[in-house]
């Protein structure tokens, strides 16, 4: 049997995406059931999972430059004009290099405790005084961090593109909105927020009394909590992300491990969907075969380059 000659690279970004997902995935995200939507999702991801590292051995072979100290030559010919629909997915590697500590270390411990102790439901109805004290110490080294390089440039990028460009985090310290970025959907939620467990009130935390070892509603004095989605709670804005995947025909993933579902699976919808797939990580993520390009270094270092790269088509473009 004849092996399965491999297609190319385009050089454009295609005006729209020429997959789409099952219309069953539309159906369930106009749907009310949340809960349902995340778990037939995980498992719809799972599959593209394993269809993809089949494609890969036999036909598909990622292209990855490694950043030795001086820029190489980038090697992708992706170019991002006016019709180009671009997603970014961001993850802690970004915000490590602005000095906030990674999800956790190799011991599984998480600043010291055990994530079943400060990142789950029960670890807050067992303590809540130990989650507040650990998130309003992450509150604090999130507020002492600056946006780097890599936030900038996503925020310029964002700028020159507009309505066009969406961005995805997994991370909780706001610094991308701190570096321009207004597109962002925070889907494990934000230190900057808290709300009432018992009436929903939200608050920013600039409006909250800190020093206070339990926090309570102003409406209702029920006990608040931060806006961290934890361990076994459906992350937010899944449905308005898995139609921005089904859309997009750049896809970009910065700074993750590709370990943690279903963030880990959107590369594969998106590529499912046809878009161009491009990856940044100081080392090569689990989900490494979904991606068409893969850039090893930190983010600080690639992506000015990259986004200037890319965006050259554009301005070139709109100078026309």
């Amino acid at each position: 049997m004849a092996r399965k000659k491999r297609v190319a690279p385009v050089t454009e970004l295609p005006a729209s995406p020429q997959f789409r997902l099952p219309s069953i995935l539309s159906t369930l995200q106009d749907s009310s059931c949340a809960f349902f939507s995340f778990w037939f999702h995980a498992i719809y991801l799972k599959m593209l999972q394993v269809f993809f590292a089949i494609h890969f051995i036999f036909w598909n072979k990622v292209c990855t430059i490694r950043f030795n100290g001086i820029m190489e030559k980038i090697q992708d010919n992706i170019k991002i004009g006016s019709w180009t629909r671009v997603v970014v997915l961001t993850g802690a590697g970004i915000s490590a290099e602005s000095g906030l500590r990674t999800f956790r270390d190799s011991d599984g411990l998480w600043e010291g405790h055990r994530v079943e102790q400060v990142a789950t439901p029960e670890g807050f109805d067992l303590s809540p005084d130990l989650v507040w004290d650990f998130y309003k110490q992450r509150y604090q080294n999130a507020l002492a961090a600056e946006p780097n390089a890599g936030h900038h440039a996503l925020a310029e990028m964002e700028r020159k593109l507009g309505t066009n460009f969406q961005l995805i985090t997994q991370n909780v310290d706001g610094l991308h909105r701190r570096a321009g970025n207004k597109n962002v959907y925070e889907m494990h939620g934000t230190l900057d927020n808290c709300y009432c467990v018992k009436c929903s009130q939200k608050y920013d935390l600039r409006q909250i009394d800190l020093s206070q070892d339990l926090p309570l509603c102003r409406k209702c004095s029920g006990l608040l909590r931060p806006d961290v989605v934890w361990f076994g709670e459906v992350p937010y804005h899944l449905e308005e992300i898995f139609k921005m995947l089904q859309r997009c025909n750049l896809f970009i993933v910065v700074g993750t491990s590709g370990m943690v579902y279903p963030a880990a699976g959107f590369v594969m919808s998106a590529k499912y969907s046809g878009a161009k797939t491009v990856g940044i990580n100081l080392e090569k993520p689990n989900n490494l075969a979904h991606f068409d390009y893969f850039y090893e270094g930190k983010s600080g270092q690639w992506l000015p380059a990259l986004v200037k790269h890319w965006l050259e088509f554009s301005e070139v473009e709109a100078t026309s």
